[in-house]
C-alpha cells in the first residue's frame, strides 16, 4: 500500500497530494488512526489555501489602488476646489 501511495505522489507531481499520500502511507505502516491523519492533512491544505489567497489579495490590492489614486482622487479634488476657485475670481472683481 505504501508503494501505491508513493506511485500516486510520483505520477501527479502535486505537492499537496504528495504530502497526503506520504502521510497516509506512514499512518498505515505505523498503525495510527487515519482520522487524525486526515484531519491534520485537511487543516494543512486549508491553511495553505488561505495563505495563498491572502498573498494574492495583497498583490492585487496595490493594483486596485492605482485607478483610485490616479483617476478618482484627482477628479474628486477638482470637484472640491473648482467652485471655490470660481468664487474667488467672482469676488475679486477682475
Amino acid at each position: 500500500m505504501a508503494s501505491a501511495f508513493d506511485g500516486l505522489a510520483a505520477r501527479t507531481g502535486v505537492t499537496s497530494i504528495a504530502r497526503f499520500s506520504a502521510g497516509l502511507a506512514i499512518a498505515v505502516e505505523r498503525g495510527t488512526p487515519l482520522v487524525d491523519v486526515l484531519h491534520a492533512q485537511a487543516a494543512d491544505v486549508r491553511e495553505l489555501s488561505r495563505r495563498e489567497l491572502i498573498e494574492v489579495g495583497g498583490r492585487k490590492e496595490v493594483a486596485m489602488m492605482l485607478p483610485v489614486v490616479f483617476l478618482i482622487l484627482p477628479i474628486t479634488v477638482v470637484f472640491a476646489f473648482f467652485p471655490g476657485f470660481v468664487g474667488l475670481h467672482l469676488t475679486s472683481g477682475t
